[in-house]
């Protein structure tokens, strides 16, 4: 635990807003309330860099996320829009989404172009996109660990770095695993966490951060961390 990041604060525990940089109102509310990251999705569609966590439906104009249909028409937030809505120092945890090779080089590209300053995090379970970035030292990657397998052979990737990070599944952390990544230094946030008590737990197992959506637990945590120092 609190494992030295560059593109991270030193204190603990570290709050992530799930998903809320998916809307520039959410986006807004998070930065105010003193969340150290937002968490945004973000796909390569027809060339645009678009924030969003739907999926689309090919020639159907619908979005689609299980049981949730949206209108595939409507004005979509896409990256240029976020990055002009939020201050430069805000982080934001770039949830990298779909197969597009082109995907990761455009996010670094419209960043450099747009906000020079701001720090480029990007995370995803489409490690391929991190893959391709690994040779530029101003990328920080964050390893997404959703599945057994996916936990079973992300060692080898994490080892390999100087900063090493994953974003792994609350049902994924156990002891031994908490650990393992302790020893290698890595820096451990855990999504989802959705009450105080797995809060705690998980915190207590070892995360460095959690990724969280309850602005009352995200109030929580922030208590939690002031009463550290």
């Amino acid at each position: 635990m609190s494992h030295p990041h560059p593109a991270l604060p030193d204190h603990r525990p570290l709050i992530v807003a799930h998903r809320a940089g998916n809307s520039a109102k959410t986006a807004a509310r998070a930065v105010k309330r003193g969340v150290d990251m937002l968490e945004a999705d973000i796909w390569r569609y027809q060339r645009r860099l678009e924030i969003r966590h739907l999926k689309t439906m090919g020639p159907v104009p619908l979005l689609w996320d299980r049981w949730i249909l949206a209108p595939g028409w409507a004005p979509r937030l896409d990256l240029h829009h976020l990055l002009d809505t939020t201050p430069v120092d805000t982080r934001i945890m770039l949830d990298l989404k779909g197969h597009d090779p082109m995907l990761a080089p455009s996010i670094v590209k419209t960043i450099r172009d747009r906000q020079p300053d701001r720090a480029i995090i990007m995370c995803t379970r489409y490690w391929g996109h991190l893959d391709r970035m690994k040779d530029d030292a101003g990328v920080h990657r964050i390893y997404s660990v959703g599945s057994e397998q996916e936990r079973a052979t992300v060692w080898s990737r994490l080892e390999a770095m100087e900063h090493p990070a994953v974003s792994i599944h609350r049902e994924l952390l156990t002891p031994a695993i908490a650990r393992r990544f302790a020893d290698l230094g890595v820096t451990v946030l855990v999504w989802s966490a959705n009450t105080r008590d797995e809060a705690r737990l998980l915190l207590d197992l070892g995360a460095d951060g959690l990724t969280v959506s309850n602005g009352p637990v995200q109030d929580w945590l922030l208590s939690e961390r002031r009463s550290l120092r």
